[in-house]
């Protein structure tokens, strides 16, 4: 009973809190950042010059991050947007391909078939691959793995 309680007690005040801290001027300076700022907080870089393919659209790069044991396909989906996924498919632990006739995200081993937000349209694959936020400034791309 008095651990209920003790919970019941976090949650209404971790509530109270929220709503407190969220103003109006919070919300409006969050609409105002601006391109660059919001590049300037990804995680990840990729020079477009390293990779000229990532220029045209349908080209695609594996490009991989050792050191954050981070491995992605990134393609550029259209002029100057981006997809980036998890280059390992969550069934079998192949590389996965971008499919520019369908553009879709194939896994070659067993045909796993995968949408531009990761997300599974055929399997045997059932779990979405992990994405990434695109961003560019200049001539390069920031990335950063979204929220599940």
């Amino acid at each position: 009973m008095r651990r209920r309680r003790l919970i019941l007690g976090v949650v209404s005040f971790l509530s109270a809190c929220r709503s407190t801290f969220k103003t109006e001027s919070f919300d409006s300076a969050q609409k105002e950042v601006s391109v660059e700022d919001e590049c300037d907080t990804q995680e990840l870089r990729i020079s477009l010059l390293d990779h000229p393919e990532l220029n045209e659209v349908d080209g695609s790069a594996v490009v991989s991050f050792p050191d954050q044991f981070v491995h992605l396909l990134v393609v550029c989906i259209a002029k100057e947007r981006w997809i980036a996924v998890w280059k390992i498919c969550t069934h079998g632990d192949c590389d996965v391909e971008w499919e520019k006739e369908s553009s879709l995200v194939e896994c070659p081993c067993h045909g796993s078939l995968f949408d531009i937000d990761g997300r599974v349209l055929q399997g045997p694959a059932v779990r979405p691959l992990t994405t990434y936020a695109v961003c560019r400034k200049d001539d390069e791309l920031f990335l950063a793995q979204k929220e599940s």
